[in-house]
């Protein structure tokens, strides 16, 4: 045999992007009765790429999430008319793979019967710091093509370890409004 016509040329070492593939956008239902408050968490999910769609009370947010569909919902627990309680069992029932986060002030308008639901969501303490969220919904959803999609795995988009994801067990001492 004799030498071949043609060498190929040696491989490039492979260089990875930073994160994945880009990610299609990513939707989120922001359920929350204060506008400018909503409006605020809004605008600063958006800037990070993500696709928000707002509902000031339970009623809208259900039927936003029945007929759209959603990502991911972050919605308060103290809701007008419908509590975030109702949402969450609605949600819970009907997408029980649908990541939730809860954002709540007191456990004090919660039943008993209903503490299994807080198991199914994420919390968020309220006060909270806008970028708190951000790092909380970076966690559960990465973000989308267009965001800043340049992070490491395990990284937020803002250049800190994402936080995990705590669950605290319920009990009736750490239950009750003190």
């Amino acid at each position: 045999m004799g030498k071949p016509d043609h060498i190929p040329p040696a491989k490039q070492p492979f260089a990875a992007p930073l994160c994945a593939e880009p990610r299609p956008a990513r939707r989120i239902l922001l359920v929350e009765a204060d506008p400018a408050w909503s409006g605020l968490n809004a605008t600063q999910l958006r800037q990070q790429g993500y696709t928000v769609q707002l509902a000031s009370d339970a009623e809208a947010a259900w039927d936003e999430v029945r007929i759209h569909g959603c990502d991911l919902l972050i919605t308060e627990s103290d809701l007008p008319a419908s509590s975030g309680v109702g949402l969450l069992r609605k949600v819970c029932s009907a997408s029980p793979s649908l990541s939730v986060i809860l954002a709540l002030g007191t456990l004090s308008s919660w039943q008993p019967a209903d503490y299994p639901l807080l198991l199914k969501a994420t919390m968020l303490l309220k006060p909270y710091a806008p970028e708190d969220l951000l790092a909380l919904v970076a966690s559960i959803l990465p973000p989308p093509a267009g965001g800043n999609d340049r992070c490491r795995p395990g990284e937020s988009p803002m250049g800190k370890a994402a936080p995990q994801r705590i669950r605290v067990p319920l009990t009736k001492r750490n239950a009750s409004p003190t």
